[in-house]
């Protein structure tokens, strides 16, 4: 372990926790809709607590070593702790989520089951406007329908989906960003193994997003695997296979590519940064480019099948098509249409907010990292930064479930070994109290979030739920109210999932009702004439009734 020396004193500390509030400070005061309207109360009486225990909060061991830490028995178990932790919110949402919160979710989710079923693509329905799913590309002229999203997570997520049990993919995915942040503790030598497993595993940003199918949830390890072999060819002496790590540094940031494009492009910008300064540039660089480059082909591939043109990317042919649209009629969700300097508000003031619940906190991260320069080239820094910096040209600020930036939740990992780091340069007293603070308070800006994420999953699952209550003939088909004026149901396409389309005579299906379509002709235009009907009746925010169709 490298000494660090203790040179970070009470006041420096005070003054970033400051810079660190600005953003949400400022958000407040320019566009209070940038965070939710508890996010930054919650976050400024997490801190009150945190400096609380800094002060008062330090009868606890003396050393947060890997070697003292690990044997202080004030900390039994932590690795352990970390990981029950680690389960509890996808458990959770596993038993009491009964669906996604996010449309997007929905479509890796669709796209998964296709893979389970050993295909790229389903047939276009017939009247497919009647089964349309947002986040799902319809291709009219190639006659297939399938995910607007990369590939890479749905790929990830099918061998569990077809055991019914896509959750268990989340699960072993957040231990593996515990064991390979606990790794890469030990290389970095700043804390115990335990101790930064259990700050990842009690930060609420990361708790919340485990309840979820983000793509990010599946990119978190990747970018920390990645992050490793980095520091491996980083510390490789002459007879040290640079070429190998190199490799798998690039592999995993083209891992990330498969699943979010630019999150991979940014990781390899920030990666390629630390490998051209270590000492065994050559065979590391070439390395990365030979492990990228059969997830670029991977990519390139994928579109090929689904477009006819390699080049084209699913997610823009989508935007173009299903919109959203400005007034003119130009496509909004095409990357590149945000006002970079609001987004870069948006991304700030909620990093502000989630890093550990704590309010500033996020800049003890930032510093931390640019204390660790020297270890990774600047790599961790430079991702950390750049994230958020490209996603701010986006135009929409990533959904509000989540608490935090969601776009650059890649590198929260990253952000606790800074901030442990900086911890190890400060005084005890300040060293112990807010390490503990941060674990012991910071869930409880998660389950400020859990209840409004679980009622928006009962919203957004109450069609299916009904259905699954009420005793409906085999076969049945259950109208959703359609969207349009007249109808008071506008909100309805975005939140109700009609079901995959199914020649199985005792399957119920869920089918949107269309404005101007008379039931009898819809359902013959559907492929579904002849089953018994009924209509789904929406009863409050949480529930609803299915009655027979008059």
């Amino acid at each position: 372990m490298e000494a660090q020396p203790q040179t970070i004193r009470p006041r420096d500390l005070f003054v970033a926790l400051a810079v660190g509030a600005a953003p949400a400070l400022l958000a407040w005061w320019l566009d209070p809709d940038v965070l939710r309207p508890h996010d930054l109360p919650v976050a400024a009486g997490i801190l009150a607590l945190a400096l609380f225990a800094g002060f008062f909060l330090y009868r606890i061991p003396r050393d947060l070593s890997p070697r003292g830490a690990e044997q202080a028995s004030a900390l039994p178990g932590a690795r352990w702790v970390a990981l029950v932790l680690a389960a509890a919110p996808t458990v959770m949402a596993w038993f009491a989520l009964p669906a996604p919160v996010t449309n997007d979710e929905r479509s890796v989710l669709f796209q998964a089951e296709l893979f389970a079923e050993g295909r790229l693509a389903e047939p276009l329905p017939p009247l497919p406007e009647a089964w349309r799913r947002r986040q799902v590309y319809e291709d009219a002229e190639r006659g297939i329908r399938y995910s607007k999203y990369s590939p890479g997570a749905a790929a990830l997520l099918a061998p569990a989906a077809a055991l019914g049990a896509p959750h268990l993919t989340v699960l072993l995915l957040g231990f593996a960003d515990l064991l390979l942040l606990g790794a890469l503790a030990r290389r970095l030598g700043v804390v115990s193994a335990g101790m930064a497993m259990l700050l990842l595993a009690t930060s609420p940003f990361f708790l919340l997003v485990q309840t979820s199918f983000q793509s990010e949830v599946f990119t978190l390890p990747l970018a920390l695997l990645g992050y490793l072999a980095l520091l491996r060819v980083r510390d490789a002496g002459a007879a040290r296979p640079a070429f190998g790590w190199g490799a798998l540094c690039g592999a995993a940031a083209g891992a990330v590519f498969s699943v979010r494009p630019l999150t991979g492009v940014v990781l390899a910008a920030a990666c390629g940064l630390g490998l051209l300064t270590s000492r065994r540039r050559v065979p590391a660089v070439a390395g990365a480019l030979l492990g990228g480059l059969p997830f670029l082909a991977l990519v390139l591939l994928y579109q090929w099948a689904q477009t006819g043109d390699p080049f084209a990317v699913p997610y823009d042919l989508y935007a173009r098509r299903f919109g959203p649209f400005r007034p003119d009629g130009s496509p909004l969700d095409v990357y590149g249409n945000g006002d970079p300097l609001e987004g870069l508000l948006r991304q700030t003031a909620r990093w502000s907010v989630a890093f550990g619940g704590v309010l500033g906190a996020v800049a003890l991260g930032f510093w931390g990292l640019w204390r660790l320069r020297r270890r990774d080239g600047l790599a961790g820094l430079a991702f950390a930064v750049l994230l958020p910096v490209a996603y701010s040209f986006h135009w929409y600020p990533g959904h509000w479930a989540y608490l935090g930036p969601l776009y650059s939740y890649e590198s929260l990992g990253l952000l606790v070994l800074g901030a442990l780091a900086l911890f190890a340069a400060s005084p005890p007293r300040v060293r112990y109290g807010f390490t503990i603070a941060l674990a012991s308070f910071g869930p409880l800006a998660f389950v400020a979030r859990w209840f409004p994420i679980q009622e928006e999953g009962l919203v957004r699952s109450a069609p299916e739920r009904a259905v699954a209550a009420a005793d409906l003939p085999p076969g049945a088909v259950v109208l959703l109210p359609p969207k349009g004026p007249g109808f008071g149901f506008e909100w309805t396409m975005k939140h109700w999932t009609p079901s995959r389309p199914s020649s199985a005579p005792a399957d119920r299906l869920l089918l949107r009702r269309l404005p101007r379509a008379p039931v009898p002709a819809l359902l013959e235009r559907a492929g579904v004439a002849g089953r018994p009907v009924f209509r789904y009746v929406p009863e409050s925010e949480l529930g609803g009734g299915v009655v027979a169709l008059e």
